[in-house]
């Protein structure tokens, strides 16, 4: 289920570039166990769009969900 999260996430990323709260509110809506994995995935998408880190930092502190916000951070 994990891979099936991230997946669209991936989907998300691709299809609505630079628009972070797509994936956000994605993530916010999956299972608790699954939120990680996706939270993972928003720091990747957003690191697809622009290599710097500054920026990638910006899109992940929009994330409301202090677990989520730090999961994302993460891959940075």
């Amino acid at each position: 289920k994990n891979v099936c999260v991230a997946g669209v996430v991936s989907s998300l990323a691709y299809r609505f570039v630079g628009e972070a709260q797509k994936m956000i509110d994605f993530c916010l809506l999956a299972d608790p166990q699954n939120r990680e994995s996706c939270f993972k995935q928003v720091g990747n998408g957003i690191l697809d769009w622009d290599k710097n880190k500054d920026v990638a930092k910006k899109q992940c502190q929009k994330i409301p969900d202090t677990q989520g916000l730090s999961w994302c951070m993460s891959v940075i």
